[in-house]
């Protein structure tokens, strides 16, 4: 097995099968808690059941030790629990974060499932993507769109509709998939009943037959999984990895402007009184500590109440988090912006008179004028690796300290005293 790969399904086995067994414990002990809340249906504690013959019209968000669908449930499931089993049918999606699950009904929409273990025997009426030590498609499952499975052993015996990329240590097909075939593995083999209806594309240690007339498109055999890649691929593959990455940091680049200058237009005020308190070397280093304090606190604090069960507060604290994450980051490219534009003045003599950034730049220089250089700098920058997300991270957190004094409506020096006075 490739060691990404095996690291990647035993940490899965690790946590989930250790998660689900203190939800099994915790079940017998007191019945479920339930909450209704218009379409959202929350239970966490015991065991959650969805009856044969009965149509529940909900969302329906679980941390019950076991949760079972005999019935119908019109809408979406998210679990994390021990169990999750399906005879019945779910209308709509299921994301499963448990130690088993098994599928033997109907689930409308697409599955996106980590688990130890995870058998499909029904249908799936949409796409697949699986994270798992054990992923089996029996014979009679059928998954209408493509599957992606990272999986420490992946079987495939019933009908896929789309394509097929697995990430695994063995993989066996012996069932069709009407798309194409992607594998990496170490060991791959196709039964008497695999058909793949595009191509096939294929990297194993193992000697692989590929049966006469499985495969309807090409069949490409790449380099052994592990084994080291020629110059000239590698080189292709960090082109081609350095192209991507630059065009999505491009598009949040743009979304990033975009955010910011709504974030202008509406909260003119309060960016105005976040960024002036970054206006000096104090002002900086108070905002960043306070910042990295308020993350932290946040990220512990969102923990908690996800393993205390606490699920409203902890929706809410991952929503203040992430909004405080966003917002901050424009903030702190808008200082980014202020500072270059400073520094560039003194190195051309503008202002070489003062020894730090001066305060008339704050007020001289329009917002989104710095924001677009903010955000120019930060997309060059980002696009060095390790080092462009440390700068993201530093000027991100600079902009949450801002925006969590200007919220608390403290002054700078009243966290960090002046310079002046050291």
């Amino acid at each position: 097995m490739t060691p990404s790969i095996a690291r990647a399904a035993a940490w899965t086995a690790v946590v989930l099968t250790a998660s689900g067994a203190v939800l099994a414990a915790d079940a017998p002990a007191k019945p479920p808690q339930e909450l209704r809340l218009g379409g959202i249906w929350m239970v966490k504690g015991g065991r959650v059941d969805v009856p044969a013959g009965q149509a529940t019209s909900a969302d329906l968000y679980s941390f019950a030790g076991t949760t079972r669908i005999d019935g119908t449930l019109q809408g979406d499931v998210a679990t994390f629990a021990a169990n999750v089993l399906v005879p019945g049918t779910v209308d709509g999606d299921v994301w499963s974060f448990t130690e088993d699950v098994s599928i033997d009904g109907t689930v409308t929409g697409g599955v996106r499932a980590g688990a130890n273990s995870i058998a499909i025997r029904g249908t799936i009426g949409r796409n697949a993507m699986v994270l798992a030590n054990k992923f089996r498609l029996d014979p009679g499952g059928r998954i209408a769109g493509s599957v992606a499975a990272y999986a420490g052993a992946t079987t495939i015996e019933g009908a896929i509709g789309g394509s097929l990329l697995a990430r695994s240590g063995k993989v066996e097909i012996n069932g069709p998939i009407d798309g194409d075939v992607d594998v990496r593995c170490d060991e791959l083999s196709f039964g008497p009943l695999a058909r793949i209806g595009g191509r096939l594309t294929y990297s194993a240690r193992n000697e692989v037959a590929v049966p006469p007339g499985m495969v309807t498109g090409a069949v490409a055999r790449g380099p052994d999984p592990g084994a080291g890649a020629t110059p000239d691929a590698a080189a292709e593959e960090e082109g081609s990895g350095f192209g991507v990455r630059a065009l999505w940091r491009g598009y949040l680049a743009v979304v990033a402007l975009v955010a910011g200058v709504a974030l202008l237009l509406f909260f003119r005020p309060f960016v105005d009184g976040a960024i002036e308190r970054t206006a000096s070397g104090n002002g900086l280093g108070a905002t960043f500590g306070i910042g990295l304090v308020g993350l932290l606190v946040l990220l512990v604090a969102g923990v908690l109440c996800v393993c205390l069960l606490q699920l409203p507060l902890a929706a809410g604290i991952w929503s203040a988090l992430g909004a405080l994450v966003y917002f901050g980051g424009v903030i702190g490219k808008i200082v980014l912006g202020l500072w270059a534009l400073a520094m560039l003045r003194r190195f051309t003599g503008r202002d070489a008179a003062n020894s730090g950034p001066p305060r008339s730049a704050w007020s001289t220089t329009h917002p989104v004028l710095a924001l677009v250089v903010g955000v120019a700098i930060l997309f060059l920058v980002t696009l060095i690796p390790y080092l462009g997300n440390l700068v993201w991270l530093v000027v991100t957190v600079t902009g949450m300290g801002a925006a969590l004094l200007q919220l608390r409506g403290e002054k700078t020096e009243d966290v960090l005293p002046d310079a002046a006075a050291t």
